[in-house]
């Protein structure tokens, strides 16, 4: 947890009517940022006639565009100084309410409408509420250092090559140079490990082959040059899930491993960026409203992503020789791996990059997926077992323009 100092402007100034029959004094707080937020458009005159409640009120906003801007946000204190005596136009439950203001009138959301996007003045619902407190808002975010710069600066790293793997190299912490390379850390692990696996034949026979399929597709190197840049051996260890569909023996890293209890970890080294997935919570009640859903992932995300070879030395481990089981062999990683605390980030950053870029010629579909994606998951659906069947092919295109394979594809 940090804190953050920053001066905050405060000016006194004056809003007249139109008329400048009437002049408010207040003070208010600077905010960086041409528009304090947007909303809707709600068509004040359509709403004045469609009510027989608000016949007579005469709103003098007509502005046409469909976002409107909010350059002010007057308090509780404000609004009592610019209130009259007129009695507010009171429809029926779940109508606008008209007031009649020294500004002139206005027109509020009861709150209670079944339609949140019909927002009048004052918006009722949670989430724009939430996003109108927020502290980037209100001016006090600290927008242009932290996770911010963490994250402009993934941008500028992220490349696309023209088979279109994209390649990134790892995200440091500043005064990380001194992290120790963990190699006798690494080494004795490798040999508990080896003793364990010798009294399961199947599980190293099993291990042994996901070394050597890696080793295969390119997601791991052989190495026997000296390190550049910094070096770091990770640990290693077998996770078995009898009950998982496919891959029952998966090898998991510990990038958060110590040379010593007073040293850093690789973990420790690196930025975790900002949380871009959705929200669990917002995927599965969105998709509560589609009768057929359709579940998948992306198979082996995080290996899709290359790592740059200034950074791959870090990414080191051992493993005993296929000829000679004495020999030890040391091999690292191309591509960001689990365990790694910033491989979420830069999976989470390189679809919210990859998405974008076709956005263009796929902007239905592509919204469909950023509002559905949860990490590696998609979850999507639709009214009609025919449209979700349509909705397997596009993703599938978009996310293989990447080399990402959409796979588990299940409607239900």
């Amino acid at each position: 947890m940090q804190s953050t100092s920053r001066l905050i402007e405060v000016h006194r100034v004056t809003i007249s009517d139109l008329d400048e029959n009437f002049k408010l004094q207040t003070e208010v707080t600077k905010v960086d940022r041409s528009d304090l937020l947007c909303m809707e458009n709600p068509r004040y005159n359509q709403v004045v006639h469609k009510y027989n409640h608000l016949k007579g009120v005469l709103m003098a906003d007509v502005d046409k565009k469909p976002q409107l801007p909010v350059h002010i946000i007057l308090g509780a204190s404000e609004y009592a100084k610019i209130k009259t005596a007129t009695k507010p136009r009171v429809g029926q439950p779940g109508e606008p309410v008209a007031e009649l203001t020294r500004f002139g009138w206005t027109l509020m959301s009861p709150g209670t409408e079944d339609d949140l996007t019909k927002t009048l003045f004052t918006k009722s619902s949670v989430e724009d509420y939430r996003k109108l407190c927020d502290m980037d808002v209100l001016g006090l975010g600290n927008q242009l250092d932290g996770e911010g710069a963490v994250y402009q600066d993934f941008k500028d790293q992220l490349t696309q090559s023209p088979e279109g793997w994209y390649e990134m190299g790892l995200l440091w912490q500043p005064d990380t140079d001194g992290l120790p390379n963990n190699k006798a850390g690494s080494l004795a692990r490798l040999g508990k490990l080896v003793q364990k696996l010798e009294r399961k034949p199947e599980l190293f026979q099993q291990y042994r082959e996901i070394i050597k399929d890696q080793e295969k597709q390119g997601i791991i190197e052989k190495v026997t040059q000296e390190p550049e840049g910094r070096e770091f051996y990770l640990p290693h260890k077998p996770v078995v899930r009898e009950s998982a569909e496919s891959t029952k023996v998966r090898i998991v890293y510990d990038a958060s491993a110590k040379a010593n209890d007073d040293s850093l970890s690789l973990n420790d080294c690196l930025e975790t960026g900002p949380p871009l997935q959705n929200l669990v919570w917002n995927i599965l009640v969105r998709n509560r409203f589609k009768p057929v859903a359709l579940v998948a992932d992306l198979k082996q995300a995080f290996l899709q992503i290359r790592i740059q070879k200034k950074d791959r030395d870090a990414l080191r481990f051992h493993w005993i020789s296929e000829k000679n089981p004495r020999e030890i062999e040391v091999y690292r990683f191309t591509r960001a791996l689990f365990g790694l605390n910033q491989s979420p980030f830069l999976l989470g950053g390189t679809l919210e990059q990859h998405l974008s870029s076709q956005e263009e010629q796929f902007p239905t579909e592509v919204a469909e997926i950023k509002d559905g994606l949860y990490v590696d998951d998609l979850l999507t659906g639709g009214c009609v077992v025919e449209e979700v069947h349509d909705l397997k092919v596009t993703p599938t295109e978009i996310f293989g323009k990447a080399q990402f394979k959409l796979h588990k594809c299940t409607q239900t």
